[in-house]
Formats: C-alpha cells, sequence, structure tokens
C-alpha cells in the first residue's frame, strides 16, 4: 500500500479511537483532536490521489477536508466565545 494512503488511514483510525474514547466517557460532544487528524489523514489521501491521478478520489476527500475544516472552525469559535462569556 502506498505512503500516504497509509500514513491518511492511520491519522483516520487514529481520530476515530480518541472520538470513541470521548463518546465512552458520556461526553457526546466532537473532540476537536478527532477532527484534527481527521484532517490530516484526508488530506494525506487527497495528496495520494493526484500523485496516482485518481482525481474523484482526491476531490472527496477534499470535501472531507473543507467539511472537517469548518467543524474545527466552529469548534474553536464556540469555545472562544464561552471563554469570553466567563470573564
Amino acid at each position: 500500500m502506498d505512503f500516504w494512503v497509509m500514513l491518511g488511514l492511520t491519522l483516520i483510525v487514529f481520530g476515530w479511537m480518541i472520538q470513541l474514547l470521548e463518546v465512552w466517557e458520556l461526553d457526546k460532544k466532537l473532540n476537536i483532536w478527532f477532527i484534527f487528524f481527521y484532517a490530516l489523514g484526508s488530506i494525506c489521501l487527497v495528496i495520494d490521489g493526484f500523485m496516482t491521478r485518481n482525481l474523484d478520489i482526491a476531490l472527496l476527500n477534499i470535501l472531507a477536508v473543507i467539511f472537517s475544516g469548518l467543524i474545527f472552525a466552529v469548534i474553536l469559535s464556540n469555545s472562544t466565545k464561552k471563554k469570553t462569556k466567563k470573564k
């Protein structure tokens, strides 16, 4: 298997493990580290898609990166808002 595919899928699995631990602790929110590793893994899969000229896979993974990036930004924004409300 190609390096980028292995790295990408490993990062995605690592992210899912983090999220699973979060759910097991009965905290139903998305863990920011899950989204981080999911996005990194998806970026690796995008790189592989372009390197192997598998553009449909690359484009789908670009969408995954965009959506996970948006969720990451919303979570950061919400945590910043909560911190400023506490002051």
